[in-house]
């Protein structure tokens, strides 16, 4: 219904109950061989918000402390790749790249504790439901998987953390030593990134992370 157009969107949102105490658990009904389980249900309610809403509802959205971070936070590391490929472009096309969304707005909805949780798909087990095109992997379709989503949060994390124009990072031409706090928001997710950073993939998101403000600041004095 959400996704018939803007006004529906609207009307749900208005008489919908975000704060029942039962939707977070509807996010832990699982995979169901041969049918659309129930939590893949909900991921598809949230993101029709998205999808469908205009400009003004996507941030209304987005404010909602409980909603589509509840996705982010549960059983993602177990969730289909599609159902993975879904969530991080819808999220990436919707949020990040959406000239409409300033960055406060993303600096609050992509929290640190979001961040880690979408980090943890480096460390993906869920079940491979779709095949590649692309990807030349010569193991089952396990490794498969596992390559297809590390592929697709790296990407998705190198846009929102690296990306001057799209993400929520920002220059600071004082390299940090002007006293003020910076953008807390990225400094606990590197730390928290710290003991994942044996992953060579994982490490290089990192180090992308703290270089490339510092290119742009280089090349905006070209």
């Amino acid at each position: 219904m959400v996704a018939q157009g803007p006004d529906s969107a609207k009307d749900v949102y208005s008489h919908f109950d975000f704060n029942n105490k039962y939707l977070p658990g509807l996010l832990k009904k699982g995979f169901k061989k041969g049918r659309t389980d129930v939590r893949m249900a909900c991921i598809q309610f949230a993101l029709s918000f998205l999808v469908a809403g205009d400009n003004a509802l996507l941030a209304q959205v987005l404010e909602l402390k409980g909603f589509i971070p509840d996705i982010l936070r549960s059983e993602i590391k177990e969730d289909r790749v599609s159902t993975v490929n879904l969530l991080l472009s819808t999220l990436r096309t919707k949020v990040v790249h959406n000239k409409n969304i300033s960055k406060t707005q993303k600096v609050r909805f992509f929290t640190a504790e979001v961040l880690l949780h979408i980090a943890s798909l480096y460390r993906w087990n869920g079940i491979t439901d779709v095949s590649p095109e692309d990807l030349k992997v010569a193991q089952g379709s396990e490794e498969v998987g596992k390559a297809m989503v590390r592929e697709l949060v790296h990407s998705f994390l190198m846009d929102l953390c690296c990306s001057l124009k799209h993400g929520i990072t920002f220059c600071d031409p004082s390299l940090g030593t002007s006293g003020k706090g910076g953008n807390v928001v990225l400094l606990h997710f590197l730390l928290g990134l710290r003991p994942a950073t044996e992953d060579q993939v994982v490490a290089d998101l990192l180090s992308d992370i703290c270089l490339d403000g510092q290119r742009e600041i280089a090349q905006e004095d070209l």
